[in-house]
């Protein structure tokens, strides 16, 4: 079951989009190596907005995320983002995830 999760907006570069997306999918595998998140996905809202949403069983397992990813995401920014990430911590109040 998960409780918890983050959502990560960020504006990208006009020029910067095609690499910011060949970003995204490379973190996959990185997530999936670290094994906290429940749910991951890299998202694209708008023409140069994207957003990353991952959901965890509980606060412990989002810290431990954020601490070891968010530095990260930010260094590639200075480079990518219009701005900074705008981080939101949210509860989930319900939930599907097929094999529960």
């Amino acid at each position: 079951m998960v409780a918890v999760g983050l959502f990560i907006r960020v504006e990208v570069k006009p020029d910067k989009v095609s690499e910011f997306e060949a970003k995204l999918k490379t973190v996959v595998d990185i997530v999936r190596a670290e094994g906290l998140a429940a749910a991951w996905f890299g998202l694209r809202t708008g023409p140069t907005s994207f957003a990353i949403f991952d959901v965890f069983a509980n606060d412990e397992d989002r810290q431990a995320h954020l601490a070891a990813n968010f530095e990260a995401l930010r260094s590639i920014g200075a480079e990518l983002f219009v701005g900074e990430p705008v981080v939101d911590h949210i509860d989930v109040s319900a939930a599907m995830l097929r094999g529960e």
